[in-house]
């Protein structure tokens, strides 16, 4: 299985490309949140359905989604 980490936060790098440096130094396969807003439930599970990992900030999250992600 390869691992990948889903960005939830829209404002991931927003001051610098730190943050995205460090995730291509990890080798890990990554995606971003790219809507550039706060995302939703559905949205959370559908673009971190494939995630090991989720970078989280103040999306909702429940109990009811970790089914799903």
């Amino acid at each position: 299985m390869n691992k990948k980490i889903f960005v939830a936060l829209s404002t991931f790098a927003e001051y610098g490309d730190d943050p995205l440096k460090l995730l291509e130094e990890s080798g890990l396969e990554y995606s971003l949140n790219s809507l550039g807003r706060r995302i939703v439930r559905e949205e959370i599970i559908e673009m971190g359905k494939d995630a090991t990992w989720i970078v989280a900030g103040v999306e909702p999250y429940n109990t009811h989604m970790r089914r799903y992600i």
